[in-house]
């Protein structure tokens, strides 16, 4: 009973937490899509300092990492789920950080937009690049574990153009770009992976029932053997002669006589044990009469 009722309430336990799963499988997207923003090169220029001369034409730039998707944009407006490190006065920021991002669908796409922050006044917008999810989604193979290989993607302004960034001292004008590595996968679904636990215990529950019904069993022949072996022995006892018999019995008693002896002799104490044994012929009943001597 007390067995069953921890089973009972494990069950409940389990069913209350599939529930939840389910609620929050609704909310989960069907990718995970982890994605590594390793730099950026070239970069405009965009901080023209007053004060200090060394720092013109630098900037202070970050990345602001996100989904988007036109449909939902036009009753939503679009804001990015994570952002990198700031990195100071410099065109060619490194930053190496992963971010995770779920999606559902393939009209989604990657967002990677770079900002120069600026402490005094709205950060200044350098560029986007977009990642469209539907090439990946098409050249996903499970079982993929590591990063695919970097690759640069081209920095777009709001009106399409690609943003480009002249050479000091030259007229030659250089692309900005964003290197990136992507990793693929399906999202772990809460849901699927509780009814896979409860499957693999109800099939441990049937397993270590079918494993008792084997003892159980095992148990029961063993017996079985133990009596048909008593059995052999009491008719083969019972098929001797009158002489055999006796002295087979003779000898069982005998044993038995010696197994008692060794109990008594374990049961004292030490004291007493280690002392000779001493056999009278005498009753103890009788007392010896005081003053009397055997003639």
């Amino acid at each position: 009973e007390g067995e069953e009722g921890r089973q009972r309430e494990g069950e409940e336990v389990l069913d209350h937490d599939l529930e939840r799963a389910k609620e929050k499988a609704k909310r989960m997207g069907d990718w995970t899509l982890d994605i590594k923003i390793i730099q950026a090169r070239n970069l405009p220029k965009s901080d023209w300092a007053l004060m200090d001369s060394f720092l013109v034409g630098l900037a202070d730039p970050y990345a602001a990492v996100g989904m988007r998707n036109r449909r939902r944009e036009r009753k939503k407006p679009y804001a990015p789920e994570f952002k990198t490190t700031i990195k100071k006065s410099t065109l060619n920021p490194s930053w190496n950080e992963v971010f995770r991002l779920q999606f559902s669908g393939t009209q989604d796409e990657v967002s990677i937009q770079i900002w120069d922050f600026d402490k005094w006044k709205f950060d200044d917008y350098l560029g986007e690049a977009l990642i469209p999810t539907a090439p990946l989604v098409a050249a996903w193979k499970p079982g993929r574990t590591e990063f695919g290989d970097s690759m640069w993607y081209e920095l777009y302004d709001k009106h399409g153009s690609v943003v480009t960034a002249a050479k000091t001292g030259k007229q030659l004008e250089l692309i900005s770009a964003v290197e990136i590595q992507l990793k693929l996968d399906k999202t772990y679904d809460p849901e699927q992976a509780l009814n896979d636990m409860k499957r693999a215990m109800d099939t441990f529950r049937s397993r270590a029932e079918a494993d008792k019904l084997a003892e159980q069993r095992a148990a029961a022949l063993a017996e079985a053997q133990r009596k048909r072996m008593r059995m052999a022995r009491t008719d083969a006892t019972q098929q001797m002669d009158p002489q055999a018999r006796a002295q087979s019995q003779a000898l069982h008693a005998g044993l038995h006589q010696v197994t008692e002896r060794d109990h008594y002799m374990h049961s004292l104490p030490k004291s007493r044990a280690n002392q000779p044994i001493v056999r009278t012929t005498e009753d103890p009943k009788k007392k010896k009469k005081p003053g009397t001597t055997k003639s």
